[in-house]
């Protein structure tokens, strides 16, 4: 607050009157001007009437002001008129001036001894100090200082807010946002070893989390825990019909039919089980070695492991080469929802064709924009080699992006992938405590390639650039000024209760009751109109379906006619069939652009469809409730890109699509690839009314929020007023309790720390 704000609150309990025309008509000594300027100050409309009876009084103001102070807004103009020149003369430094005439008023009986403490305090105020954050190793501006220098705040806030929720939804908010790195490779890339190499200690590959052949989810837990999760019917079925095209998943299968038979309906539910297990009997159930692992679709691992502590979550993926195919779509559907994708490699084998395939994917359909390549196990091979493997992948992916057509992102693609030489076995004889070995193998920490890794991923998920983190920053420092906001201005309303009379608190309280039965009745109204939209959504999202159902058909029309176009072409210029890298990237690109396509545009549709609800009923909010009705569903719809992803086995439908094409005559191929695409588009469907549903349910979740939020808001500040009211009601009713007189000053203090606290922080 200014110091208008602070005088008029503290001392008159009301706002600051409209701005003064008056000007002095006399020139002061500085001496005279703060010796009757106490004397002015220091009156209230309690006691206006006895000073303006009095011949001094009204020649003390001629030295101000010609007008003649009858009412309380001439005073209050006046006093205006006065803050005004003290502050615009630079005379607020010799503001100890006032200290003798305001001890003259309290001496002669002329000012109280509360108004005298409110006025000292209105110029001898003193700030909370500064308290120093924890120290920090890195940048002062990146996102865990600010996020260390939040929770300072927040619990410094606690003690002087008269509503902590704001505070302890805002310390929720800022532990519940998670960081996820998600780690792939094919088998023997080595990513259990650098993750250990990361940990500090050999987690991977021990009784503790066993090397397993299931996705695993490693995040922070105070105690360790292991949840095992098991594959659905509907993804079971989807492997059983693999296995008929697939000669590695039909092993896979028989061998899992044979050692539960009869128990496997048990553990295959339509939801999928899962299981809380003893970490130390983790490797019975996800070992590769083992059988039962075969049922498991993903392990959730509790870890206390300190690089976990800041929000971090590992997404460990099994390799891309894993005969089960539907792992990697479920590995796909993790990584598309990770802050930043490492991809291993071994130097010894070089970028595969799956290596290649998997990070185009990723930046094209998985949105990923970061990826990190590590050449593991250097320590095996010469720095030339390291190189030489680091250029035939640059090399090796940017045939891949031209052979796709996508020569216009070549340069954002390959600009956003960086590569670094790692020796996670180097690295961990450091951690361990044991760095001769590493030593004698002329490896140093540094040369190991871990610090730099370390220092990428600590400036990609925290550094002053990092997107993700100044999205939360900004979110959270949002959320600090708006319940700020709402606790002073509880304050500010608790001050102008202290200077009410009996008489006035009633009329508060009469005025207060109507007003909350006029809120009530309108807020009722509101809520029936927000509650109509429920029905309402719900039928337009069936009929988006139905849309999406036709979409769909669309798609399968156009796949097969470009395949029918495809080994037409082929025929007809190099009098051969089709090439099976043809067909591969022509249905590649079809169903993935085309999905992403179909569930973006009912996205879209239901966004626009719940702005337009938005709009119908904003003027029934209160005018000051209205900007928390900003909800900006379009910026959603551009971020949840990410949550966009089919789970399809491509490598079984462009076998099955290839063979159609090479050895069918084109007169029935029409029909023949009709039929194949409906078949696999029966799985795809599902996925795509499933996907559909969650964007609805999340949209819709966020969408009645925010409508909500505002009569929330405002059902809250009435019941604090009343509360806050009722109190003073009972205190100045109380011949014995005279605190209230005393409260001001300290009101007036807490209101000036939060913004002082608040002050250290900006948007």
């Amino acid at each position: 607050m200014s110091l208008h704000n602070d005088y008029f609150l503290l001392y008159h309990g009301t706002e600051v009157p409209q701005q003064s025309t008056y000007t002095f008509s006399k020139v002061l000594s500085d001496l005279g001007f703060f010796e009757l300027s106490a004397l002015i100050l220091s009156i209230t409309r309690h006691n206006l009437d006895a000073f303006s009876a009095l011949a001094y009084f009204k020649e003390i103001t001629l030295n101000f002001t010609p007008t003649e102070i009858l009412s309380y807004d001439d005073l209050y103009q006046l006093q205006s008129t006065i803050i005004t020149h003290l502050l615009d003369n630079d005379l607020y430094k010799k503001v100890h001036l006032f200290d003798e005439p305001l001890a003259y008023l309290l001496k002669e009986k002329i000012l109280s001894i509360d108004d005298h403490k409110k006025l000292c305090s209105l110029f001898e105020h003193e700030p909370v100090k500064e308290l120093s954050l924890p120290k920090h190793h890195t940048d002062a501006n990146d996102f865990l200082h600010h996020k260390h220098a939040l929770i300072l705040a927040i619990n410094e806030l606690k003690a002087l807010f008269v509503n902590n929720q704001g505070l302890d939804e805002l310390l929720d908010y800022l532990e519940q946002e998670k960081f996820s790195i998600g780690i792939t490779g094919v088998m023997n890339a080595g990513k259990s070893s650098m993750i250990n190499a990361l940990m500090g200690e050999e987690i991977l590959g021990t009784n503790v989390i066993p090397e397993t052949a299931n996705l695993s989810l490693i995040k922070y837990a105070t105690k360790p825990y292991a949840k095992v999760i098991y594959w659905n019917k509907m993804q079971w079925e989807q492997m059983e019909r693999s296995a008929l095209e697939l000669e590695s998943m039909k092993k896979f299968m028989q061998e899992t039919q044979k050692d539960f038979k009869e128990t496997l309906p048990r553990y295959i539910l339509e939801k999928s089980r899962e299981d809380f297990i003893e970490v130390s009997a983790l490797d019975k159930y996800t070992s590769a070695s083992t059988k039962h692992s075969n049922l498991v679709q993903m392990i959730e691992l509790g870890s206390n492991l300190h690089f976990l502590k800041e929000n971090i979550e590992l997404v460990d993926t099994p390799g891309l080469d894993d005969v089960v195919i539907q792992r990697e779509a479920i590995t796909k559907e993790y990584i598309a929802q990770c802050d930043l994708l490492i991809h291993l490699m071994n130097v010894s084998q070089s970028a595969t064709q799956k290596d290649v395939e998997f990070i185009i994917d990723a930046v094209r359909f998985q949105n990923i924009t970061q990826i990190l390549i590590v050449i593991t196990r250097v320590d095996m091979v010469s720095a030339s080699d390291v190189q030489e493997v680091i250029d035939y992948t640059k090399s090796a992916i940017e045939h891949k992006l031209q052979a796709l057509n996508v020569d216009a992102s070549l340069d954002f693609i390959l600009k956003n992938i960086r590569f670094i030489a790692l020796s996670s076995k180097m690295a961990l004889h450091h951690k361990l405590g044991e760095p001769q070995r590493a030593l004698d193998a002329g490896y140093t920490l540094e040369k190991s390639g871990l610090p730099e890794l370390e220092r990428y991923l600590y400036e990609t998920l925290y550094g002053v650039n990092s997107a993700r983190s100044n999205l939360i920053l900004r979110a959270a420092k949002q959320r600090l000024f708006k319940t700020t906001a709402q606790n002073i201005e509880l304050l500010k309303y608790e001050l102008t209760l202290l200077s009410k009379s009996k008489d006035e608190l009633q009329e508060e309280m009469k005025s207060l009751l109507q007003s909350q039965e006029s809120s009530q009745t309108k807020l009722s109204l509101l809520e029936k109109e927000i509650n109509a939209f429920k029905p309402q959504l719900k039928r337009y999202a069936g009929s988006l379906r139905y849309i999406l159902e036709e979409e769909s058909k669309k798609l399968q029309t156009l796949l097969k006619q470009r395949l029918l176009d495809e080994t037409s072409y082929a025929l007809q210029k190099d009098k051969t069939k089709p090439k099976l890298s043809r067909i591969a990237i022509l249905i590649e690109n079809s169903i993935r652009h085309g999905l992403v396509d179909i569930l973006r545009d009912y996205r879209y549709g239901l966004i626009k469809k719940m702005q337009h609800l938005q709009e119908s009923i904003v003027n029934y909010y209160p005018e000051n409730e209205r900007d928390d009705l900003s909800l900006d569903l379009e910026k959603q719809f551009n971020t949840s890109q990410a949550q966009i992803t089919i789970q399809s086995s491509l490598e079984i439908f462009v076998n099955k699509a290839f063979k159609l094409c090479t050895s069918s005559k084109l007169k029935h191929l029409d029909a023949g690839l009709k039929q194949l695409i409906t078949e696999e588009f029966i799985y795809i469907d599902q996925q795509l009314q499933e996907k559909a549903q969650k964007i609805t349910l999340q949209t819709q979740e966020a969408f009645f929020e925010q409508l909500n939020a505002p009569i929330k808001a405002i059902k809250m500040r009435i019941n604090e007023q009343q509360i806050l009211l009722e109190k003073h009601t009972k205190t100045i009713q109380s011949s014995e309790d005279n605190s209230a007189n005393n409260k001001a000053v300290e009101i007036h203090k807490r209101i000036k720390n939060i913004e002082f606290i608040t002050g250290r922080f900006s948007l």
